[in-house]
């Protein structure tokens, strides 16, 4: 069926489950859009966000993108979610 203000969107769009990973699909006038879960981005949440690019860790530690999280390898010498701990002190 059509809906909307001039009675033009389809209002099954969401029907289809457009959003992806979780997203949430709510009908616009001109369609859908997608509300996408922590740690998902684009159209319709098809990317995941890359929680490295922030730089998260620290002192010298490597950085490992998840889905909707990151992981921190700490260099020996730190220890903590974001190696942000000298445990040689």
């Amino acid at each position: 069926g059509y809906g909307g203000l001039d009675c033009r969107t389809h209002v099954t769009d969401c029907i289809d489950e457009p959003c992806r990973n979780n997203g949430s699909c709510a009908l616009q006038p001109n369609g859908f859009e997608c509300h996408c879960a922590p740690g998902c981005e684009g159209t319709t949440c098809e990317e995941d966000v890359n929680e490295c690019l922030s730089e998260p860790c620290q002192n010298g530690a490597i950085c490992m993108d998840g889905v909707a999280e990151f992981s921190c390898f700490c260099v020996p010498g730190f220890q903590g979610f974001n190696c942000e701990i000298d445990i040689n002190e």
